[in-house]
């Protein structure tokens, strides 16, 4: 995705920009900077690349959503946990979830009673407040 330089500068604070080696810095990473002719101006953009993973399947290859480290290790944690956390109910924002498969990219559960399960995918919001459930769940239990 292209951006240009003033907008990147206006999203992030504080910004380096390495005009003789082509770069920016900004939050401790390196984007590289191309330049477009627009309206006979050399206008300054940052290229900067969606983390996007591959996940294949019997269907074909789908893309998946790389996250942070934090929310990487919390999947960890409750993928590794899955047996405990498996075949239970958690109430969220007034609807109940019935838990019944916990994987790498999605939590897969029964919402509110419903005669067919969802999958509720970490990138969502349902889906990430769901992993926080789960989450404070794997650390309420190891304190008991």
């Amino acid at each position: 995705m292209l951006m240009t330089l003033e907008e990147f500068k206006k999203q992030n604070s504080p910004i380096f920009v390495g005009w003789s080696r082509g770069i920016v810095t900004a939050n401790n990473k390196n984007y590289e900077l191309f330049f477009k002719k627009v309206n006979g101006k050399s206008i300054p953009y940052v290229e900067i690349a969606e983390t996007v993973l591959e996940s294949r399947s019997e269907s074909g290859i789908r893309k998946v959503v790389e996250f942070d480290g934090d929310k990487n290790n919390r999947i960890r944690v409750i993928v590794v946990n899955k047996s405990t956390l498996k075949n239970e109910t958690y109430d969220m924002n007034n609807n109940e979830y019935h838990v019944i498969g916990i994987g790498p990219e999605a939590i897969q559960a029964y919402k509110n009673d419903a005669e067919d399960w969802e999958y509720f995918r970490y990138e969502t919001e349902e889906g990430d407040s769901l992993l926080n459930v789960l989450f404070t769940s794997i650390g309420q239990t190891s304190l008991i």
